[in-house]
């Protein structure tokens, strides 16, 4: 890599937000319980799951 060259992480667009690989698949892997228990639209689904991972983080 050339001196000033960044490495850029790939990102993952899902519901018009840009997130890296690994909460790319948490929000999958979730999204695709919550979708089997309740019937929600994808927006509040976005913020739903936004408020159990910042949970989980918080207990780490």
């Amino acid at each position: 890599m050339k001196k000033g060259e960044k490495e850029l992480e790939k990102t993952y667009r899902l519901f018009g937000c840009r997130f890296i690989e690994e909460d790319f698949k948490y929000i999958n892997r979730k999204l695709k319980k919550m979708k089997k228990k309740e019937d929600m639209s994808n927006s509040i689904i976005l913020l739903e799951l936004f408020k159990m991972y910042d949970k989980e983080n918080k207990d780490k």
